[in-house]
């Protein structure tokens, strides 16, 4: 019941912020989709794991660097993610990878912004990304929750930024065919994630 409870809370949080960078109404629908695209929210309500592991995961990374380093990477994540049951889904990292492209858009979007508002989150993800690696040593996706937020609004905004640019005449067409390859990327990866929650019961 923790779990459901800080799922609902951090998807809170990532409207509020969104409702703060932007006006667009079509953007909370784009953005309540995309959360339900995404392995750490349905982790979180379907896998419901405990906020407290018996034992701290320090062997969520199969790798020579730090915790720290691997749990903040591309690869934790957008691929490889968590392999205790309950808390990952296989083969899906935290996010999954066609968000990649969105969450960079997003990120220059509110860097290149002249908007207070758009360097607040900037400033979040920053804090937030110090947390996590502060925080490392408790474990994958315990850690990687301190995160979530700022990343699902710089996704959000990138998708919506994606959108306005397709839709717009003056944007070169290599460009759109970008944007609707990385959208049926999307499109692909969420049925993927759900047919292997519903026929591989991940969290059974």
């Amino acid at each position: 019941m923790a779990s459901i409870i800080l799922a609902i809370l951090l998807a809170s949080l990532s409207f509020l912020l969104v409702s703060t960078v932007a006006k667009p109404k079509f953007i909370y629908l784009l953005h309540f989709l995309l959360l339900l695209a995404t392995p750490w929210l349905i982790i979180l309500i379907l896998g419901k794991p405990s906020l407290r592991p018996p034992t701290p995961n320090k062997a969520v990374c199969n790798q020579t660097s730090s915790n720290a380093s691997c749990l903040t990477s591309v690869e934790f994540l957008f691929f490889q993610g968590e392999s205790r049951k309950l808390y990952g889904i296989k083969d899906h990292g935290v996010f999954l990878p066609s968000f990649i492209p969105a969450f960079f858009i997003g990120l220059w979007t509110i860097i290149t912004s002249k908007n207070n508002r758009h360097i607040f989150i900037a400033l979040i993800m920053i804090i937030c990304l110090g947390l996590t690696a502060l925080m490392s040593k408790d474990g994958g996706l315990l850690s990687v929750l301190w995160s979530v937020v700022p990343i699902s609004v710089l996704a959000t905004l990138g998708f919506h930024k994606m959108l306005s640019l397709f839709l717009s005449k003056r944007v070169a067409f290599v460009f759109k065919v970008f944007v609707l390859m990385n959208f049926g990327l999307l499109v692909y990866e969420t049925a993927r994630l759900y047919q292997i929650i519903i026929f591989h019961k991940p969290f059974a």
